[in-house]
């Protein structure tokens, strides 16, 4: 973890930089930073510590590096916590929402060996009903997996964060790669923004129409329609796209324990559903990969199918549409 805090660290500036200078004046920027660690007694630092949302560069740049690598003693992490974090941060309501959460161990109580809350984070926090409640607030989280340790380290780890990000409307992203950091977060981003100001707009001229016609449609009926429009759009629209070479993620990767989390309504049930055996060919896999070579392409390209399909989960959801 420690050379992707460092990462951050260096490029913080130059990420603000060129978000802005992709989207111009219509962007205005603020961060935040949630830094979490573990509870004690596996780690007597702290639990998490938040940075509200700042305009500042400079602020900003002082928060990044107070960042630090240390700590931990079970392997899983103060994720729930992190989550409720996130989800409490002081989000505009009108803004785009996005959260780059990078992660090299999952949350307690998924069924890791010698996790030291095998029950599940102990301030009560389920990162399950926490990620359903980002979704319905309309917060896109990019999961960054930290690889080779996620795969290698841990059974379910790697299905948690494709779950976290998918439930969301972002997109899971494994990374063995620090210096390709920056790229992904720009890039994660600038998606974000394009497909929900892309579905806000096709949305806004629907209710418009329906409202001229004398219609009064459900939030169903307005999805289901503007999901349509989009579909017309689709040829003529190109949005910003991001993906990184990996070892697992084809057509072999078998979703069971990430639909196992997805259809969860709480840690406690996904976990009695998960399967040890699924995918174990990609630990092997990811420990022999050159994750010193990765690659990410990041890039304007006509929008694709999986970008509809996950700008029109976002919408639906945000409406309390599952």
């Amino acid at each position: 973890m420690g050379s992707y805090i460092r990462s951050a660290q260096d490029n913080i500036r130059a990420i603000a930089q060129r978000i802005h200078e992709r989207k111009g004046g219509a962007c205005s920027l603020r961060f935040a930073l949630v830094k979490y660690r573990d509870h004690p007694p596996q780690d007597s630092t702290f639990i998490t510590e938040v940075f509200p949302f700042t305009k500042s560069l400079d602020v900003m740049k002082a928060n990044v590096d107070t960042m630090t690598a240390s700590g931990g003693g079970d392997g899983p992490e103060a994720v729930s916590a992190a989550l409720h974090e996130v989800h409490e941060l002081n989000w505009r309501e009108q803004a785009t929402k996005v959260c780059v959460f990078i992660a090299d161990a999952p949350p307690h109580g998924l069924g890791e060996r010698g996790d030291g809350f095998p029950q599940g984070c102990p301030q009560g926090h389920d990162p399950i009903v926490i990620a359903r409640n980002l979704a319905q607030k309309g917060v896109t989280v990019y999961s960054i997996g930290v690889e080779p340790v996620l795969s290698t380290s841990y059974k379910f780890a790697r299905d948690f964060f494709m779950m976290l990000a998918s439930m969301t409307g972002g997109k899971f992203l494994p990374l063995g790669k620090a210096d390709i950091l920056a790229d992904v977060i720009v890039s994660t981003s600038i998606e974000g923004m394009e497909l929900e100001q892309l579905w806000g707009s096709i949305e806004a001229q629907v209710a418009t129409e329906a409202q001229a016609r004398g219609e009064d449609l459900s939030a169903e009926e307005l999805c289901a329609r503007v999901e349509k429009a989009m579909e017309a759009k689709a040829a003529d629209v190109t949005t910003e796209q991001v993906d990184v070479a990996n070892p697992y993620m084809d057509a072999r990767y078998d979703m069971k324990n990430h639909d196992a989390f997805a259809g969860a309504t709480s840690l406690a049930a996904a976990r009695a559903c998960l399967d040890t055996n699924t995918n174990a060919h990609v630990a092997q896999e990811s420990a022999g990969y050159c994750w010193a070579a990765q690659s990410a392409r990041c890039e304007q390209r006509q929008m694709a199918p999986e970008q509809m399909s996950r700008a029109a989960g976002r919408g639906r959801k945000a409406k309390g549409l599952w």
